[in-house]
């Protein structure tokens, strides 16, 4: 995911997150997980960049959710892949 996302449908149906990598960070973005496929309801994760300026991972193992995967990403200039299955 590179840039602004309102609510990108990733999956629907039940299944696992296994890490989100951030490969360039700039300050001011903030992305939020939700288990649906609307960009409302249970939230799975949410990250706030702050003053992070550097590329930043994260591992869930294998973090479940049942009725989709939603990402909503605000700001520019950074690309998000999420490892799910």
């Amino acid at each position: 995911i590179a840039g602004a996302e309102t609510g990108l449908v990733l999956k629907t149906g039940d299944g696992t997150i296994h890490r989100i990598n951030l490969s360039t960070v700039n300050n001011n973005i903030s992305i939020t997980l939700y288990d649906g496929s609307v960009a409302t309801g249970e939230v799975l994760w949410s990250f706030d960049s702050g003053n992070v300026d550097r590329a930043v991972s994260y591992d869930f193992g294998e973090l479940p959710f049942t009725t989709g995967l939603t990402v909503v990403q605000t700001g520019s200039g950074t690309k998000t892949t999420i490892g799910y299955e």
